[in-house]
């Protein structure tokens, strides 16, 4: 699914955005009593019931399951980057794409590459500079 399509389609609510958020912080598949422990303030079965509405509106998915005591839980992760999900929560505060200018762009570009890369990645991006003028004009 495309950023644009989720921005169109979802509204998330406070706890699926802590849970999210406490998926992307820990970097790794989390059971709900995991989640729970490290967002302290969300009850488990409040964890439980988010995670099955998330997981049926497709914004986690189970990756694998583990043994919890005595029985096996499920383990979750987010079906969407960081990026995508800052996006959809804060598409102009958090989004960097909606503050970029050529400018800017390029002068990023040239303060992370040496000399000899900035030339040929200069002559890639003059290039296709070309080629969507000439497809502008074209129209």
């Amino acid at each position: 699914m495309e950023i644009s399509k989720k921005e169109d389609k979802m509204k998330l609510s406070k706890r699926q955005i802590e849970i999210l958020s406490t998926l992307f912080a820990s970097g790794k598949a989390l059971m709900a009593s995991e989640i729970a422990i490290l967002s302290a303030e969300i009850p488990l079965i409040t964890i439980n019931q988010t995670l099955r509405k998330m997981l049926d509106n497709g914004l986690v998915e189970v990756e694998s399951f583990a043994k919890s005591g005595k029985v096996f839980s499920r383990k979750y992760v987010p079906t969407m980057s960081r990026e995508e999900f800052e996006a959809i929560e804060h598409p102009k505060k958090k989004n960097p794409l909606h503050k970029f200018t050529a400018r800017n762009l390029v002068a990023t570009y040239v303060k992370h590459k040496n000399s000899d890369d900035i030339l040929a990645g200069l002559d890639e991006l003059e290039k296709a500079i070309n080629e969507c003028r000439e497809k502008l004009l074209d129209k």
